[in-house]
């Protein structure tokens, strides 16, 4: 009798408190919901998979969130609006219904384009692959709350491989940055630091080095192809955006009560430059390494990295449209560069009576004038808006008001690029988080 008296007392307690016991050990219920999450196989693709293994496992994008390591989840797409059935890791797939993932905070959400291979006129699949790493802070339970730190990452691949290795930069990015975390943990339990004693310039330096080293370790059949490359860490107080490619990536600033009428109080505070192979310091660079930009010969083109690619016997010119990407190996003598750009953003600064979004977007949704960032800017900041007045009534894996935005969004870039073009469009995505101050 008394036992089952205690172990009544303990259920019920559970409930009022939200714990739970396991083996003995009180769980806050954000652990019980994390530790129910689907787990992410880290270990799908590596560099001894086989050619045929990658092309199977990156025909579409893996949809869904997931419980990344012992310390972090992962956001991937919540759909691939093009795809009618989309690839989950497991039938069931990740979702499980619980919050744990900064509730409204976080929008993915891509569509695959319709375009085709030259050397083989197949379609082509997504070649886009976009995600958020969830950092759990250990000091409350595991929770994922605003103040967590946090990683998106937003790859736009391109040529006949260029679907793995937008697979391949966004896995490794992801691993290392996991394992960045697992590595302060270790070292904040030993009490020999903190989780935010790095210095700035220590921070950038660690992700340079990350993308230089993925850059070097890309398989050598995919090398051939590329992908552009937008990470954005929020790190403490500092933001670190760091860019690589023409994808877009900006940060919002809104008011709250105003957004729903007019664009008052909507302002983008930063936006990232592309490296297109023109602009000057570009231009420079590559031509000072014996290379050349074939300019744009009418209103509304793209300047072109000309890029020399050895075909069997022969020799054909390839015309990349940016100046900087991971992989393309070939275009390294002519004055390509994996060199990121990465600018730090002082969040302690922000005003605190104003609200902040981070957006990256592949240039599917806003190039050739289709639609402007301030366009994005203000749909996703009305949705988020929208939302923040309902946090208490509704909880969510992601933003539902955000994600129906997107995809109003990509749905009329769509409209767009369909009727301009008939039987071509790019692949688009958006990824989008808020940042709370």
């Amino acid at each position: 009798m008394t036992i089952a008296f205690y172990l009544n007392y303990r259920f019920a307690y559970s409930i009022l408190s939200d714990t739970a016991y396991t083996n003995g050990n009180v769980l806050s219920r954000s652990d019980v919901e994390f530790q129910s999450l689907s787990p992410f196989p880290n270990d799908l693709l590596t560099t001894q998979s086989t050619i045929q293994e990658w092309e199977q496992q990156t025909k579409t994008p893996i949809i869904g969130f997931y419980r990344y390591s012992s310390i972090a989840t992962i956001q991937l797409p919540t759909a691939d609006l093009e795809e009618p059935r989309p690839k989950r890791i497991q039938d069931k797939g990740g979702y499980t219904g619980y919050s744990l993932s900064n509730n409204n905070d976080v929008v993915v959400l891509t569509r695959k384009g319709h375009k085709s291979n030259p050397q083989d006129s197949k379609r082509t699949p997504n070649q886009d692959r976009v995600l958020v790493l969830s950092r759990r802070d250990d000091t409350i339970h595991g929770e994922n709350n605003g103040n967590s730190d946090w990683w998106m990452g937003l790859f736009d691949g391109h040529g006949y491989y260029g679907h793995a290795v937008s697979q391949y930069v966004s896995s490794e990015f992801a691993r290392r940055i996991n394992k960045e975390w697992e590595d302060e943990n270790s070292s904040r339990s030993s009490k020999a630091a903190s989780s935010n004693t790095k210095s700035s310039t220590a921070v950038k330096d660690m992700l340079r080095a990350t993308c230089l080293e993925i850059n070097h370790s890309i398989p050598s059949f995919m090398r051939s192809a590329g992908s552009t490359g937008i990470s954005v860490l929020k790190r403490g107080d500092s933001l670190y955006i760091s860019n690589i490619g023409d994808s877009v990536v900006f940060v919002v600033s809104y008011n709250n009560n105003k957004t729903h009428n007019s664009q008052s109080g909507l302002e983008i505070i930063y936006s990232a430059k592309p490296h297109k192979p023109d602009t000057p310091s570009e231009r420079k660079r590559i031509e000072e390494m014996g290379g050349w930009v074939h300019d744009p010969q009418f209103k509304g083109a793209t300047a072109r990295l000309v890029i020399p690619v050895k075909v069997g016997l022969q020799t054909m010119e390839v015309g990349l449209a940016m100046s900087r990407s991971f992989g393309d190996h070939d275009g390294i003598k002519v004055g390509l560069s994996t060199e990121p750009d990465t600018d730090v953003l002082d969040l302690s600064k922000f005003d605190k009576n104003k609200h902040y979004i981070v957006v990256a977007v592949t240039d599917g949704l806003v190039d050739f004038g289709r639609l402007s960032e301030e366009e994005v800017a203000l749909a996703m900041a009305k949705a988020f808006s929208t939302e923040e007045n309902q946090t208490n009534k509704h909880h969510h894996l992601v933003s539902a008001q955000g994600t129906e935005a997107a995809r109003e969004l990509i749905l009329k870039s769509s409209q767009m690029w369909d009727s301009d073009l008939g039987n071509y469009r790019d692949d688009i995505s958006i990824v989008a988080h808020k940042l709370r101050i």
